[in-house]
């Protein structure tokens, strides 16, 4: 894309009117990856519509290390569970140290949805599991943050962020363990990639969160008058 669209795409994301609108070209933010947009982003995160706001989440986790610190009071006091979930996962997308502090903090949250989204993204950024589990007895789970807060101690100085295996890794595999399914609203434009449904609580049996990748965009279904009949 030429130079210029990503604020263009902001612009317009900031002044539509309906919300289906600013939700749509949210997400194309992140598609297209533009580092300018992170003002932008950052605004639309105070957005009156949860879904605007989990769409800017979701975008700034796309881009990286971008405005990391309104993401961090976002999945503090967002009022909607799946746009502090979403704020937690693009947090660890930005892969710096702070975050982690950040992120075991998170654990001891009163929503255990956000305790677990806590949970996987530190996971994922360091590749640690030191048997957190976000529905565990708070007596259990405090064991457990206090054996993160000294893994993190210990090798906080000296840590470095592994890579990311190619086309995900067996962690990331051990948390796909559930697909979601969402239907696509009727009125989303079919040209705009849809993301996938913010992670669920599943009770008694831990959250299961999926990597957020966006998913291609929904096929148009072919008018059966229009179908060509096959020769016989």
């Amino acid at each position: 894309m030429g130079p210029g669209i990503g604020k263009a795409i902001a612009g317009a994301a900031l002044e539509a009117e309906a919300g289906i609108y600013r939700t749509n070209l949210t997400y194309l933010l992140g598609e297209i990856k533009n580092r300018d947009v992170g003002p932008a982003l950052a605004k639309l995160l105070a957005d009156p519509e949860p879904d605007v706001r989990s769409a800017a989440a979701f975008s700034l986790g796309k881009i990286g290390d971008l405005e990391i610190e309104t993401l961090r009071v976002t999945a503090q006091t967002d009022a909607d569970t799946r746009v502090r979930v979403r704020a937690i996962v693009a947090l660890g997308k930005g892969r710096q140290k702070q975050v982690v502090d950040w992120l075991i903090e998170f654990l001891g949250h009163a929503d255990p949805e956000v305790r677990q989204a806590a949970n996987y993204t530190l996971n994922q950024a360091t590749r640690q599991d030191l048997g957190f589990n976000a529905y565990y007895p708070e007596s259990r789970r405090n064991r457990a943050v206090d054996k993160w807060k000294k893994w993190w101690g210990e090798n906080k100085d000296g840590f470095e962020f592994p890579s990311r295996p190619e086309g995900g890794g067996r962690r990331g595999r051990h948390f796909e363990t559930e697909v979601w399914v969402d239907e696509v609203p009727p009125q989303v434009g079919v040209a705009v990639p849809m993301p996938p449904p913010a992670p669920a609580a599943a009770a008694g049996r831990g959250l299961r969160v999926v990597e957020e990748e966006a998913p291609a965009a929904p096929v148009v279904p072919v008018d059966p008058a229009q179908e060509v009949p096959e020769d016989r």
